[in-house]
């Protein structure tokens, strides 16, 4: 029975379109109508139509069209009406309005090729003439899919989804019922028992089909036996005429086999009941299954969620299998993070070998194999072997994956000469085998071997060579001045590259025109331009700034203060310890131009830059906001970052000033500025220690560097390197006394510096996670050291945890007169160090626990801190008694006494041989990792 509304339609529809005279739109017929919402660029399916699934496709857009009245334009129900008629432009109108949904519908690629067809219904026969397929075939399609189906593992309600979807295909294919004859009733009749017989057949029906296949029809019906009298064979095929063969007694034999099997058969119904059971073959006897069942129950809530029906009538439970949501692994728990864990270690093994992808199962294997034999700190710090086998693993057989090895030649009826070794790559251990799984490099064989050499930092499969490699990028100027003509809008300029001027001067008012006024000088400017760098070495992008020549600048006058705290690398190391204890989260950030964000106090003339054309002659740029280059550019952008911090609510610490913190109920904020720099190396050979064991420099020996600018600049990056490297404080300390007038000795300790760090380029400081927040301290000095001034050399470090956080290389400014007293002058600066990062420590909310270790390897100094006795020995350290003495007073220090062997602090004061330098390195909690 249709409804008012589609009578309406209907009824318009009967209605002539070029009869409808001067009608207003509200008299149209409802197909005609277009409502607000109603665009060109409306979306009518989720999905658009790339040339695939043209049914489903066809479905949805037939199923839009119908709910806005307008399926009519596609299937030819509402005719174009005559040119000369009211309604024709109406209709064109929304004719128009169905071709584009259509075409939004599509892929640009598609919809390319329909966009001058002259109507939505020629569009409409035009893509199923190309897209759609006759009925036949895809009946004849869909039917195979519904006749294979079969459940397989499928859930039954999965299976069940997957025939409804072809049924669903299937019934839009089918004949329609008619009532004129009783053939479309029987046809759907037919159809529906199709769709039942499936669904009966279960997996059953793939073994009989299977059988029968590629064997074409036969009717045994046909066939009749002119010797015996029976239909289903032939004379020629008749057992009592040629006996009875050997193949159907065991055809006979196989179908008892299978009526047996039948039997044993079970039926899973929903609780619902449902039109259709689905067969199930379980293998074992019912015995086994009750029993099975009768576990199942004891073990799973009382919730009948399945019935499962046998043959003698018992109903048992099943259980609920819950299916993870698609591309969610976290919701797999603990399996899906030991996953991670075992493909973040081959994933690793296999790109520091550059191995092939194809080596991934043994990366897997072998990373198995190394997790087994790690300690875990759930373990109570046991390995996984140890926990299995009640004995701790053996780890001298473990060897660097990837390397290259020569195994050796066990292969028979080798000649006298031919090679005793074999050139291979290790790709793991044996599970089965005590010795090592090879990849032989020639002809690609895997074998297991016992007897292997190898050489553990040479990879085969790597494309460049890994022997003494670093990672740190190649030597370059890092600062060219005008390497392109002086204009910045010159042709010239690389026009391939993203080269960035800093032409944000103008657009963030940095100055403005004006005549210069009397009795002022500007100053002038350049463009400086400097090539930006990535890790690898590779070029990022060309920058330039425009610098002003603040070296011609006249303090009193073009400025007053030029002086900018910068956030102490003590500060940053306690941040960094105290941020892996407590799990915070860092993030970095950097803040482009940020001298050019500082608001100049004084009047600043400069010379209008090269390419600025919109200066006027005669006149001047006046500064209103820093510039790089200028004296004050630093402290005027400090002083506005400062400003914005506290606007926020951050707290500058009066310890550090570029500390803020920020402490609210729900969170705590730290935000630390500071300044960063790159160390630059050309190639060496490495070495093993920063400086030769005992070298002494001079002023005085050796000839004087004719170039000594290049010494300079060496030392200035090797002081910002050890910001990060605690184990060459010492040479650079030494290093940098003579920057005035280096000689030909120095250059090569230098030189030898390098070298090393060319060795050691991964190494760095640790933060342990679990590291306790407790301060320990180790003191030392070397007394009377100095060759040209017999002054002393103070030498600290301080622990928080297990993390180093300060450390210090000095020369004492006075000259001590025995090495008790050299030795306490140490201790008072360890003392004052050790105040102040209590301070900082107190900003960040951590108390700090008293007494702290003080490890010292003099038992004068430490005699004198525990007995303070002003005699005739220790009058002139009055000032430095009383500061340590009051601190071990108020239990703030307290002495240990340390063998000059376990003195950490040693190598901060001397250079050490190559064993004990690296023993006591490795107690600095420093270690290797090689960039990524």
């Amino acid at each position: 029975m249709a409804t008012d509304g589609e009578n309406r339609v209907n009824a318009s529809m009967a209605t002539p379109l070029g009869n409808s005279g001067g009608r207003r739109d509200a008299e149209l017929p409802e197909f005609l109508q277009l409502h607000g919402g109603d665009n060109p660029g409306m979306v009518l399916v989720s999905t658009p139509f790339d040339g695939t699934d043209f049914l489903a496709w066809r479905r949805s857009i037939v199923i839009a069209l119908r709910a806005k009245m307008k399926l009519g334009f596609i299937d030819g129900r509402y005719t174009m009406p005559d040119i000369t008629s009211d309604a024709y432009d109406t209709w064109i109108r929304v004719d128009s309005m169905v071709t584009s949904w259509i075409l939004n519908a599509t892929t640009k690629k598609i919809s390319k090729g329909f966009l001058y067809t002259k109507s939505s219904r020629q569009l409409w026969l035009d893509l199923e003439e190309r897209y759609g397929e006759n009925n036949g075939p895809l009946v004849y399609q869909l039917r195979r899919f519904i006749v294979s189906i079969t459940q397989d593992t499928l859930g039954i309600v999965e299976y069940f989804n997957n025939l409804t979807t072809l049924w669903d295909e299937l019934e839009c294919l089918r004949p329609p019922k008619t009532g004129d004859s009783g053939k479309g009733v029987a046809l759907h009749t037919r159809w529906n028992e199709n769709r039942n017989g499936n669904i009966s057949r279960g997996n059953t029906q793939t073994t009989v089909r299977g059988n029968y296949k590629g064997k074409g029809v036969i009717d045994k019906k046909s066939q009749f036996c002119s010797h015996c009298g029976r239909t289903g064979h032939m004379k020629e095929t008749c057992f009592k005429l040629n006996g009875v063969p050997d193949w159907y007694k065991d055809l006979k034999d196989q179908k008892r086999r299978e009526r047996g099997l039948a039997k044993g058969f079970n039926v899973i119904t929903g609780e619902g009941g449902g039109s259709s059971d689905h067969t199930l073959q379980f293998g074992e006897t019912v015995k086994q299954m009750t029993e099975l069942i009768r576990l199942m129950k004891d073990n799973i809530p009382q919730q009948d969620l399945l019935q499962v029906n046998f043959a003698h009538g018992d109903d048992f439970a099943g259980i609920s299998h819950q299916r993870s949501c698609p591309h969610t692994p976290q919701q797999n728990g603990i399996v899906e993070r030991k996953h991670k864990h075992l493909l973040n270690i081959a994933r690793s093994l296999l790109h520091q070998a550059s191995l092939p992808r194809k080596f991934w199962a043994d990366c897997i294997l072998t990373a198995a194999h190394l997790i087994n034999r790690l300690a875990s700190h759930l373990l109570q710090w046991k390995t996984p072997y140890e926990i299995l086998y009640q004995k701790p693993p053996t780890l001298t057989h473990l060897r660097t994956f990837g390397c290259l090895c020569y195994a050796t030649n066990v292969l028979p009826h080798k000649d006298k000469f031919d090679p005793r070794a074999s050139k291979c790559v290790l790709i793991g251990y044996s599970s089965v085998h005590k010795g090592y799984e090879l990849d032989h490099l020639g002809n690609h064989t895997f074998f297991t071997s016992r007897d292997v050499q190898f050489h553990e930092t040479i990879f085969p499969f790597t494309s460049t060579p890994t022997t003494n490699r670093t990672f740190l990028p190649a030597s370059i100027p890092d600062t060219d001045v005008c390497p392109f003509p002086e204009s910045p809008q010159n042709q010239s300029l690389p026009t391939t590259s993203p080269y960035s001027l800093s032409y944000s001067c103008s657009s963030s008012a940095t100055f403005s025109k004006t005549a210069l006024p009397a009795g002022k000088k500007p100053i002038g400017s350049r463009w400086v331009y400097k090539v930006k760098l990535r890790q690898d070495g590779s070029i990022d992008r060309y920058k330039a700034w425009l610098v002003a020549k603040g070296y011609n600048q006249i303090e009193g006058v073009d400025f007053f203060d030029s002086f900018s705290p910068v956030a102490k690398t003590v500060t940053v190391r306690l941040f960094i310890a105290i941020a892996t204890t407590y799990q915070w989260s860092i993030l970095q950030l950097d803040v482009n131009n940020a001298f050019l964000h500082g608001h100049l106090d004084e009047e600043v003339y400069m010379v209008p830059p090269e390419g600025y054309t919109k200066a006027d002659a005669g006149l001047v740029c006046r500064l209103k906001r820093s510039l790089y280059g200028l004296k004050q550019a630093s402290r005027q952008w400090n002083i506005k970052f400062t400003s914005k911090l506290e606007a926020f609510g951050f707290k500058q610490s009066s310890h550090d000033h570029c500390l803020f913190t920020m402490r609210t109920d729900s969170y705590f904020l730290v935000l630390i500025v500071y300044v960063d720099d790159v160390l630059l190396t050309e190639d060496a050979k490495p070495a093993a220690t920063p400086l030769p064991a005992g070298v002494k420099l001079d002023a005085s020996s050796g000839s004087v560097l004719a170039s000594p600018d290049r010494y300079r600049r060496l030392i200035g990056r090797l002081l910002y390197l050890g910001f990060s490297r605690p184990d060459i404080s010492f040479p650079v300390q030494q290093l940098s006394q003579f920057i005035q007038h280096p000689r030909e000795p120095h250059w090569d300790a230098a030189i030898h510096l390098v070298r090393y760090l060319k060795g050691t380029s991964s190494l760095g400081l640790f933060f342990g996670a679990d590291s306790p927040l407790t301060l320990s301290a180790f003191s030392d000095s070397n007394w009377a050291s100095c060759l040209d001034t017999r002054r002393s050399v103070t030498g600290y470090c301080i622990f928080l945890g297990g993390s180093l956080v300060s450390w210090k290389t000095k020369k004492q400014a006075t000259v001590s007169r025995s090495s008790a007293e050299a030795e306490y002058r140490s201790m008072a600066s360890t003392v004052c160090e050790l105040l102040w990062i209590s301070y900082i420590l107190s900003d960040f909310g951590i108390p700090v626990s008293s007494p702290i270790p003080f490890h010292c390897d003099n038992k004068a100094a430490i005699h004198i801190t525990e007995n303070p006795v002003f005699h005739e020995r220790t009058k002139h350290l009055d000032i430095d008694c009383h500061i340590i003495c009051d601190r071990f007073k108020y239990d703030f220090i307290l002495p240990h006494h340390v063998s000059t062997h376990q003195q950490i602090a040693d190598l901060f004061t001397k250079a050490l041989p190559a064993p004990q330098f690296t023993r006591l390195v490795s107690k600095l909690g420093m270690s290797s990792h090689a960039p990524t």
